[in-house]
């Protein structure tokens, strides 16, 4: 037992925690839910695996050892399904193959004898055939090795798929949401967070290669990033409620006239205007088609197609030309102050929509009006 073993065994306590927090959490969560608590289940896996590496215990159970056969592989798929069940995709039984390499990762050393894989390979780790000793190493065992290799790889292509997918789901939102909650932003610190540790993994991977050299606390280039990984999904994603989305892109078939375009379209800056809807923090494409008695996906057909503009920015422009009236009238407001006045439900949304369509951030715009 060092300070090592104790941090590790505190991050296993709190990750521990956090699951009993996610486990019982309303049944409105079970899709995302499920699958975050099977994230993190799973880095809990390497935290006490790594952990039982330090400590002189030997298990019979080969398997059990996640960093050793395949457990990574399991990692990916369970972070695109998360993804998916926030974009509200439903998992379906053809969807069950994304967890066949990692069955037959874990499984196949159950029904191996120490002569398949090697001692220092079993009791080590899967990487010993290349640490340049002079034992002499099966065509098999190389086999194995590859498929630890390989699955740094495989977690590769699901942050890629996770990530082209998140992109896909924020564009749907920009049609029916008008501000973001500052979940959707976690979601991709998360995946840089997966991304940092698949780096640092490979780091290792490559060193140990090139260098033949390895310490038992070159172990932490992952083991610590999997505990910063924890605490992130425990305070910033653990109880979001993520926003649905209905909006279908297939417009062809509507059937609008170019007179009831025109209708929408003058009546959509009529009302926006007049009412001040763009106030409401938590205004929706719904909350608008209300407003105008026009079907939603009438509404959203005229701002992409005729308008060449989301939902999400038509908003934000009438929420940034009220921010630039507070700054004019209320020079002793603060930049938080004229974010919620506007409309804006934080900092980070006023910032970013400031400068997009002002080219400039609040802060100069303010010190521009008041020099």
């Amino acid at each position: 037992m060092d300070i090592w073993s104790v941090l590790i065994l505190i991050s296993i306590a709190h990750s521990i925690f956090v699951v009993i927090l996610v486990a019982t959490q309303g049944s409105s969560f079970s899709g995302s839910r499920n699958w975050l608590l099977g994230i993190l289940m799973t880095l809990i896996w390497f935290q006490v695996e790594f952990l039982s590496i330090r400590w002189p215990i030997n298990l019979p159970v080969y398997f059990v050892y996640g960093t050793r056969y395949g457990a990574w592989l399991v990692l990916g798929p369970l972070v695109y399904h998360y993804i998916r069940s926030v974009a509200g995709r439903k998992f379906n039984r053809s969807d069950a193959w994304h967890f066949l390499p990692f069955g037959v990762a874990m499984l196949l050393p159950v029904f191996l004898s120490g002569e398949e894989l090697s001692f220092r390979q079993m009791h080590y780790g899967m990487l010993t055939p290349f640490d340049h000793r002079p034992d002499q190493v099966t065509l098999f065992q190389y086999f194995y090795t590859m498929v630890f290799v390989g699955q740094f790889v495989h977690l590769g292509y699901y942050i890629q798929e996770s990530r082209l997918l998140l992109v896909s789901y924020h564009n749907h939102l920009r049609q029916e949401i008008s501000s973001f909650q500052e979940s959707y932003r976690w979601l991709n610190i998360f995946l840089v967070g997966i991304a940092i540790i698949m780096i640092t993994v490979a780091t290792f991977i490559v060193f140990l290669f090139y260098t033949g050299l390895y310490r038992r606390h070159f172990d932490y280039m992952y083991v610590l990033p999997i505990t910063v990984l924890v605490y992130l999904l425990s305070y910033r994603l653990y109880n979001t409620k993520w926003d649905n989305i209905s909006l279908s892109s297939r417009y062809s078939k509507s059937g609008l006239k170019d007179q009831q375009r025109d209708q929408i379209k003058a009546q959509l800056h009529s009302v926006l205007k007049e009412n001040r809807l763009y106030l409401n923090k938590q205004f929706r494409l719904d909350d608008l088609a209300k407003a105008t008695d026009f079907k939603s996906h009438h509404i959203s057909e005229v701002l992409n197609s005729d308008m060449n503009i989301t939902f999400f920015d038509l908003v934000n422009q009438y929420r940034i030309e009220e921010a630039k009236r507070l700054m004019e009238h209320y020079p002793n407001y603060t930049l938080l102050q004229i974010a919620y006045e506007s409309g804006f439900n934080n900092k980070t949304s006023f910032v970013n929509s400031f400068k997009k369509f002002e080219n400039r951030t609040p802060s100069n715009y303010f010190k521009m009006i008041n020099a």
